[in-house]
């Protein structure tokens, strides 16, 4: 039985860097869970995350808005800055423009 070991880190945020790997070559942080490797472009890149929920979000906000596909300003299209004062708690008014 042959045994293939990958470049490996257990220091927390530990990230290799360009010329620690070749093109292709796998690295892992056993302490983050996350896999690296170095692409074509010389550049060091994650290929697998695990992100927590906050961590998704901060990523999601940076790419929110018009055509971004996730306007997440918006319910159901309507964009929620427009939205008008009501008396019901559990309703949101519009009013279109």
């Amino acid at each position: 039985m042959t045994t293939i070991v990958t470049k490996n880190s257990s220091t927390a945020a530990s990230v290799p860097t360009a010329s620690d790997l070749v093109q292709g070559e796998l690295a892992v942080n056993v302490t983050d869970k996350k896999l690296y490797t170095k692409n074509n472009s010389n550049a060091v890149v994650e290929v697998a995350a695990n992100q927590t929920a906050a961590e998704i979000l901060t990523a999601l906000l940076t790419v929110d808005g018009s055509g971004s596909g996730l306007d997440a300003d918006k319910v159901d299209g309507f964009n929620i800055s427009t939205a008008s004062t009501g008396t019901d708690a559990n309703t949101i008014y519009f009013r279109t423009i």
